[in-house]
Formats: structure tokens, C-alpha cells, sequence
């Protein structure tokens, strides 16, 4: 079983951010070069963001989840992960932005994913493995299922 996020591949984030950090070099070099660059607290900003930014979603957010026999592979643009279903812990909605699926892995930073139409039924996929996990939805995961449209989610 597979689910996937978003509709555009992976490497669309890599090119987005790769046009950012092009972005980054242009300023860096235009605050070098003369004083008609940007200010230095601007530039600093813009960097922070960037790689801020570049952490989330280029290594921490999952693309694409997919399970196989008893293993969730999560596929995030620049980073894979093999965990067991076993060290799951729990499936829950994040604090803040309940448009964020934490998956908890015992012992391991969590998986983290954004909660398209189809991931009810992928965690349906996942409770049928393991009927014991506590799996719980944020309001934004109940009002995207009911909404019209395809799910992310295929039998694989």
C-alpha cells in the first residue's frame, strides 16, 4: 500500500530549493560586491529561512509512505527511512498544525507527513498490521476526507 502527499514528484522540492539557494548566492554577491546589495540583516534572514526551510522539507516532511509486509518506508525528497510497524507507537495528529500527520518511532525522531485524502485509509492499511496503535486524526485530516477528489493513497 502507498500514499503519497502530494501530486508532484519529489524532486520538485529540490529544484525549488535549489533556485532558492541560487537566490542566496545572488544576494550574497551582490552584498559583497557593493553597497547597493541588500542589508546584512535581510541576508541573514533570508539564509535562515532557507535553511530552515530546506530541513523541513527536504529531509524531515515524507512524500511518500509506503508499506511492505511489516516495514514503513518513508520517502522524504533528500532522505529514506525502513522502520518497522513495530516501533510505531502511535499515529497523531502534530500540536500546532493538525495538517501534519507524527507518526511516532520508538527510539527514533518521528516520521512526519502532510495529510492529503487517502491517509485515513493508509493508516487503515497500517491498524490492520497492527490493530493495538493508537491512531488519532486532527480536524483538518476529518475535513480532508470528506472533500471531493481523488486519495493519495493505491494498493501497490
Amino acid at each position: 500500500m502507498r500514499y503519497r502527499s502530494v501530486w508532484f514528484g519529489r524532486m520538485s522540492f529540490v529544484l525549488v530549493f535549489g533556485m532558492f539557494a541560487a537566490a542566496a548566492l545572488a544576494l550574497i554577491a551582490g552584498s559583497a560586491g557593493s553597497d547597493d546589495g541588500p542589508p546584512i540583516v535581510f541576508l541573514l534572514f533570508w539564509l535562515a529561512a532557507l535553511a530552515w526551510n530546506a530541513s523541513w522539507w527536504l529531509f524531515r516532511l515524507a512524500m511518500e509512505l509506503r508499506i511492505e509486509d511489516s516495514v514503513l518506508l518513508a520517502t522524504a525528497p533528500l532522505r529514506s527511512r525502513r522502520i518497522e510497524l513495530s516501533a510505531v507507537t502511535v499515529i497523531r495528529p502534530m500540536k500546532l498544525t493538525s495538517n501534519v500527520a507524527v507518526i511516532e518511532i520508538a527510539g527514533e525522531r518521528p516520521v512526519l507527513t502532510l495529510v492529503t485524502k487517502g491517509f485515513r485509509d493508509f493508516t487503515g492499511g497500517i491498524a490492520r498490521r497492527r490493530p493495538d496503535l493508537p491512531i488519532r486524526f486532527g480536524w483538518q485530516a476529518n475535513t480532508t476526507e470528506r472533500m471531493p477528489g481523488r486519495s493519495k493513497t493505491d494498493d501497490c
